[in-house]
């Protein structure tokens, strides 16, 4: 008897939850598949063959000073007040601690740390 449970992928078409399931490496829309390329509704980047989700759409990620909704939108990785922005300096503009490069936002500042 095995310590390791090898269950086999499951092949396109067949329902799942997670890509680890699929032998293609994709769960898309709760189905085995091929990832969907750019200019296709998308619900979350890993249904993406682009890696990128943005606004409901397989894209490119978005560069600095572009619009965004999420963290996830920007190549960045930064969605500060609606646009894509590296973390911000001290005194820089912030919502959260993570927009802050050093991870410290009080009062929408990033504040030094002492």
């Amino acid at each position: 008897m095995s310590l390791v449970r090898d269950d086999p992928c499951k092949p396109n078409g067949e329902y799942c939850k997670f890509n680890k399931q699929c032998c293609s490496g994709y769960c898309v829309d709760f189905k085995c598949g091929a990832c969907k390329i750019d200019g296709v509704w998308c619900a979350v980047n890993s249904d993406c063959c682009s890696d990128y989700c943005v606004g409901f759409v397989c894209s490119p990620c978005n560069e600095n000073d572009k619009w965004c909704a999420f963290d996830s939108d920007c190549c960045s990785d930064h969605c500060i007040f609606f646009v894509c922005n590296e973390c911000q300096p001290e005194w820089g503009g912030c919502i959260f601690d993570k927009d802050c490069c050093n991870k410290n936002c009080y009062m929408f500042l990033c504040r030094p740390t002492y």
